[in-house]
């Protein structure tokens, strides 16, 4: 399981800005994930969120709308996980493919089994880029202020999107 920082995945669905991205019909996935959240995961949207995500045309709502699903991906790959043996689940960071791709990809293979590969090593060298983090737009610094106390800044602070997003807390355009 993949799990890269939900600030960098929040905003790149929120960049994507077609309507289709949560359902041509009705938002049928934004549906679909509201009804997960409320009965598998209660404690994820905090009072401050929900008024948020009230209304898709509302500042910030995109990129809000963003860190929900981003925060259910995790939590419903970790409840499959459970009922793995914890020799077949493995949890790395998009961050550490970025920082070291030769390092993340011996543990990989280690992990399923593959002999190293050099061609692989040379191409994720050649290939991983990592982004220079902008800062925070106004509403996205209110969404984030938003998630206090809530399972999604529980799940943040873990991957470090808060630890480090004093850095990025400088409101740029809204």
């Amino acid at each position: 399981h993949l799990v890269r920082r939900g600030v960098d995945v929040a905003r790149s669905i929120a960049a994507f800005r077609s309507p289709a991205w949560y359902g041509v019909k009705e938002e049928w996935k934004w549906r679909q994930l509201q009804e997960v959240a409320a009965t598998k995961h209660p404690a994820l949207i905090g009072s401050d969120l929900a008024v948020i995500l009230k209304g898709r045309d509302r500042p910030g709502s995109a990129f809000a709308r963003g860190l929900v699903e981003w925060a259910l991906s995790i939590l419903e790959a970790r409840s499959g996980a459970a009922a793995l043996e914890a020799e077949r689940w493995l949890e790395l960071r998009y961050e550490d493919l970025v920082d070291g791709p030769a390092a993340f990809l011996e543990r990989l293979e280690k992990f399923l089994g593959l002999e190293a590969s050099d061609l692989a090593r040379s191409s994720a060298l050649e290939t991983v880029r990592g982004s220079t983090r902008r800062p925070l737009s106004a509403a996205e610094h209110a969404v984030l202020e938003a998630t206090r106390g809530s399972k999604l800044e529980e799940l943040l602070l873990e991957v470090g999107d808060l630890q480090d997003v004093g850095e990025l807390l400088s409101p740029g355009p809204a």
